[in-house]
């Protein structure tokens, strides 16, 4: 979404207020609803994707919260929805996409990596 603090400003409130109220409850029911229609899950690829880049001082609580809930809590609320089925079922795959971070420091650290 382009312009997320000009125009599309109501939306992306409205998404943020929606995600924190069902967030949960949104992912168990897109879980549900797939595998009503697609009998089950034979793949999970987690893509969750977000970081800030900066001084860490630049960064209000808040705006290291909303990392941590994208990267790590949305990411356990999938894990708790989809691999059970695979679980039982005693097949799937799941994928971590993963990003250049991982190799050092995440932002909003100072610490330089070398290769």
């Amino acid at each position: 979404m382009r312009e997320t603090i000009g125009r599309n400003a109501p939306q992306v409130q409205a998404a943020a207020e929606g995600a924190a109220e069902h967030d949960v409850e949104s992912v168990k029911a897109a879980i549900t609803a797939f595998e009503a229609g697609h009998g089950r899950t034979d793949i999970m690829i987690h893509n969750a994707g977000h970081m800030v880049v900066g001084p860490t001082e630049a960064f209000a609580p808040e705006q290291l919260a909303e990392l941590h809930n994208v990267k790590v809590l949305s990411t356990q609320r999938v894990n708790r929805a989809a691999p059970p089925g695979m679980r039982h079922r005693g097949e799937g795959l799941v994928v971590w996409v993963s990003s250049s971070s991982v190799k050092g420091s995440t932002p909003p650290t100072t610490r330089r990596v070398r290769p």
